[in-house]
């Protein structure tokens, strides 16, 4: 009796352990979407039209991207020193570009100068 207990449950362990098991169905959290009306404020927009890049310093250097205030200005005061046409030329288009008071001050200064040409 006692073995046929054993087998019994050494068949059972058997199972327990080496049988395939039910795979686990597991359903994600529904996704949760929210709609946000678009931004159409008048300081943003007059923000978004303001903001442009400034291509005119890569005119004088490939490399000058992203220029800073006292990049451009000494980008300008090496073109005013060059007095050459390519240099004004430049020095126009900065003017028609530049957004920044003192440089745009510093450019109206240089091309008003009747001796830099």
């Amino acid at each position: 009796m006692s073995l046929v207990l054993a087998l019994i449950g050494t068949a059972l362990l058997t199972l327990a352990i080496f049988a395939p098991r039910k795979p686990v169905l597991v359903v994600p959290p529904p996704l949760i979407v929210q709609e946000f009306a678009p931004l159409t404020s008048p300081a943003v927009a007059r923000e978004a039209i303001t903001v442009r890049e400034l291509t005119w310093p890569r005119l004088a250097d490939p490399r000058a991207t992203n220029c800073d205030v006292p990049a451009r200005l000494a980008i300008v005061a090496a073109l005013a020193d060059l007095r050459a046409p390519w240099a004004d030329a430049i020095l126009d288009r900065a003017y028609a570009e530049e957004t920044d008071p003192e440089v745009r001050a510093a450019l109206a200064a240089i091309l008003d100068d009747p001796g830099n040409t």
